[in-house]
């Protein structure tokens, strides 16, 4: 490789690494958005039947799902790929607002990721809270010590 491509020197060769990252970075997106425009153009069948020695199905389906939650015109050039990957699954309040932070704090992809399980979590504790209530509403004589099981979950911080 180094006979084909002129590095001139160190800086030149990080230049060329950083060259690298940012055609990986772009690549995600293209087969992201070409199985996405097979599947919506010529069926889920032909997209389906893309080629598995060469790609691995996983991935690409992966690829197709994260382009197809974060259309062009959302998507952070200033963050890669893998950032939006980490947040596709929630809500899209939820992904703007974690991915403001990952701009304006330079988040790496782990801290991203830990925070986007956070958000799944409190979205759980949230439905679990929502169905205990619910019972309450069936089962009022229950509510003091339904009260008091909350009360000792909110001082935990297990649930809001």
């Amino acid at each position: 490789m180094a006979a084909n491509v002129p590095m001139n020197g160190e800086h030149g060769w990080i230049a060329f690494g950083e060259k690298l990252r940012t055609v990986r970075d772009g690549l995600q997106w293209c087969v992201g958005d070409w199985l996405n425009y097979g599947e919506d153009t010529y069926g889920e069948e032909h997209a389906q039947g893309v080629d598995a020695e060469h790609w691995e199905p996983r991935t690409i389906c992966n690829y197709a799902n994260v382009c197809r939650a974060f259309p062009y015109a959302r998507r952070r050039a200033t963050l890669p790929f893998s950032h939006h990957a980490a947040v596709y699954t929630l809500p899209q309040k939820d992904q703007e607002r974690l991915l403001d932070h990952a701009e304006r704090e330079c988040w790496s992809e782990k801290t991203l990721r830990k925070a986007a399980r956070g958000a799944k979590a409190g979205k759980l504790h949230q439905k679990t809270v929502d169905w205990i209530e619910r019972v309450v509403l069936i089962h009022p004589e229950h509510k003091k010590e339904v009260s008091d099981v909350l009360d000792g979950l909110r001082e935990k911080g297990w649930v809001r």
